[in-house]
Formats: structure tokens, sequence, C-alpha cells
């Protein structure tokens, strides 16, 4: 491949690296918020 051919995948891969990490941050607060429901329900279900 020739250094442009090159650069260019680099570019896509550290957007994907970059889209990867967003959806990593993303899935960790949705599993926070749910476990907080979770906590709520449970709380709730004992009363």
């Amino acid at each position: 491949m020739t250094e442009q051919t090159d650069n260019l995948v680099l570019e896509q891969l550290r957007k994907i690296r970059m889209e990867l990490d967003a959806a990593r941050e993303r899935d960790h607060e949705i599993m926070t918020r749910l476990s907080g429901i979770e906590i709520g329900i449970t709380r709730i279900a004992r009363d």
C-alpha cells in the first residue's frame, strides 16, 4: 500500500476506536442506571 492509503486506513481505524470507546461509555452509564433502578425496585418490593 502507498503511504496515503496507509494513512487513510489508520484514520478509519482511529474513528472506529473512538466510536467503540463512546459506545463502551454509554453501555457503562446504562448499566449503572439500570443497577440503580433494580436496587430501587428491590427496596419497594421489600416494603
